[in-house]
């Protein structure tokens, strides 16, 4: 963790240890937590090609089902 939890806001959206892989080799996501709290703005920041779209339509396709 590089920043300490806020404890004054509530958790909309958690998950723990999230992982998408393609085949036995190929690693999308490999363990990934997240916290996303209510009325607050959360951007995910990286170059081209890290990974950000891919990491948000597997937890929309996991909030759907």
């Amino acid at each position: 963790n590089n920043e300490q939890e806020p404890t004054d806001l509530t958790v909309g959206i958690s998950f723990e240890n999230l992982s998408k892989h393609f085949g036995p080799n190929k690693k999308a996501v490999e363990n990934l937590s997240l916290k996303l709290f209510e009325n607050q703005i959360t951007a995910l920041l990286g170059h081209n090609g890290a990974g950000k779209v891919m990491k948000l339509f597997i937890v929309l396709f996991q909030i759907e089902n």
